[in-house]
């Protein structure tokens, strides 16, 4: 060993150095994935709120109908809630679960009253897993129907014919009204008296009778429709005659 070796040898001794190559390792880098925080995210355009319509069920009632979808590949158990907006917020009307079959639809109905103003009503469904779907309709307020009763207290004559003749076709000039009458509802019926005379034609006298025993009823759109239909009736039936009363009405709105 030569004199440098000799020296630095010695210098390695004193400091505690080794001269033995060290082999240092490479750490390679490591990516940590954070771990998901909360619920996963919710399934959207699966259930679905085709429409919702109305259907007249009576008078001042209303019926909404609202076809619901899945358009996924299980059946899914839905709650729905009808609510009426109040002016400050939403009120529940009614509400339920069903279960929409696989690529299926159902539909839930509400009936309601129609009131003299609009109404806003609003549809939300809801399911696990999947966010809510909302649908709103405006119900349209009650329509006004005007309505005509009658009814008479017997039979009551409504067409007279007389006639000098000797041709068969006797009181055919009662017909017109009759079938009027009929159309209407009325019971109807006549009587033919006839007077012979020894010389020239027999006279016939042809009455012509309309009888309801119990009310009728007829609905219109408009005040004017009723009262034009009142006055068709008190034109086909009086209301008095030398033998009592007659024709009854009654008008109304509902």
């Amino acid at each position: 060993m030569n004199s440098f070796k000799r020296k630095v040898v010695m210098v390695a001794a004193v400091l505690g150095l080794s001269l033995v190559p060290q082999i240092v390792g490479l750490t390679s880098p490591t990516t940590v994935f954070a771990q998901p925080v909360g619920p996963s995210p919710k399934i959207t355009g699966i259930i679905g709120i085709v429409e919702m319509k109305v259907e007249n069920v009576g008078p001042g009632l209303g019926k909404i109908i609202s076809p619901l979808t899945n358009k996924g590949a299980t059946p899914i158990n839905v709650t729905y809630d009808f609510s009426k907006w109040t002016g400050s917020g939403w009120h529940s009307i009614n509400n339920g679960s069903i279960v929409i079959p696989a690529n299926g639809k159902v539909n839930v109905a509400l009936n309601l009253p129609r009131t003299k103003e609009d109404q806003r009503i609003r549809l939300d469904v809801l399911a696990e897993g999947h966010l809510p779907v909302t649908r709103e309709l405006k119900f349209h307020a009650r329509r006004v129907v005007y309505v005509v009763r009658y009814k008479t207290e017997r039979w009551v004559q409504i067409d007279y014919q007389y006639q000098r003749t000797t041709n068969e076709l006797i009181g055919q000039g009662v017909n017109a009204k009759i079938a009027e009458a009929k159309a209407l509802g009325f019971a109807t019926k006549r009587k033919t008296d006839e007077t012979t005379y020894v010389f020239g034609a027999n006279a016939y006298r042809t009455y012509a009778y309309s009888n309801a025993d119990s009310w009728h009823e007829r609905t219109f759109n408009t005040k004017a429709e009723q009262d034009a239909f009142n006055r068709k009736l008190y034109n086909l039936v009086p209301s008095y005659t030398n033998d009592g009363p007659g024709l009854n009405t009654q008008l109304s709105e509902r």
